[in-house]
C-alpha cells in the first residue's frame, strides 16, 4: 500500500481592510466583500466628534450617515478589491469615502487562521 503525500497549503498573509462610506454604500461593499471571499466583516455605524457648529462651517455631512466597514482579507485578493473601491470612489464624487489597509503580524491557533481565511476545515471555502 503506497502512501498518499498530502500537502497543505501554504500559509497565505492576511490584511485587514476599513472602509468608511455614506450609510446608503454600505450593502454594495459588504457583498462584494462577499464575493471576494471575505470570511469576516464588521460593519459599524460612524460617529464623529465634532460639534455641529464646525459641521455647519464646514458644510460636512453629519457623521452618522456614514459606516465604517472592518474585513479580514487574504494578501492576494486585495488588489482587485481596493481597485473596485477606487472605481467606485472615482464614478461616484458625492459617495467618496476613505479606504486603508493595516497588516496582521500575528493570529494565534490553526483554527482562528482558517476561519479568518475562510477555509472549511475539511478543505475548500466556505462561501461556495
Amino acid at each position: 500500500m503506497r502512501k498518499t503525500q498530502v500537502s497543505e497549503t501554504k500559509n497565505e498573509r492576511v490584511k485587514l481592510l476599513v472602509i468608511i462610506v455614506p450609510r446608503s454604500e454600505a450593502d454594495i461593499y459588504r457583498e462584494y466583500l462577499k464575493s471576494a471571499e471575505v470570511a469576516i466583516q464588521l460593519v459599524f455605524a460612524g460617529h464623529g466628534t465634532a460639534s455641529k457648529e464646525i459641521i455647519d462651517l464646514f458644510s460636512l455631512e453629519e457623521s452618522s450617515r456614514k459606516v465604517v466597514i472592518s474585513a479580514f482579507i487574504k494578501e492576494s485578493k486585495l488588489a482587485g478589491v481596493l481597485d473596485y473601491i477606487n472605481t467606485r470612489f472615482t464614478l461616484a464624487p458625492k459617495r467618496k469615502g476613505v479606504a486603508f489597509v493595516m497588516p496582521i503580524t500575528a493570529v494565534i491557533g490553526r483554527m482562528a487562521y482558517k476561519y479568518i481565511m475562510n477555509i472549511d476545515p475539511q478543505g475548500g471555502t466556505r462561501n461556495e
